[in-house]
């Protein structure tokens, strides 16, 4: 088989619809994935909006000792 062939029959190959049977089948099958994915990611995002409220914390908490500092050497 030459070059020209083989690329036709690649070409050929991709042209075919896939098997909706086995679409369904593993639509069904990656279904308990997707589910746990979706979980995940909103998981993550409570967990990033945590976060980003406890860095806003953090950053009061150091301006406050900042200041007591500055109250305690001025003192």
């Amino acid at each position: 088989m030459d070059n020209e062939q083989l690329l036709q029959a690649i070409s050929d190959m991709m042209d075919k619809k896939p098997d909706e049977k086995l679409d369904s089948k593993l639509d069904e099958k990656f279904q308990p994935i997707h589910n746990r994915l979706d979980k995940l990611e909103s998981e993550m995002s409570a967990m990033r909006i945590g976060q980003m409220e406890l860095r806003k914390e953090i950053r009061e908490v150091k301006h406050k000792v900042n200041d007591t500092y500055e109250l305690a050497f001025d003192a």
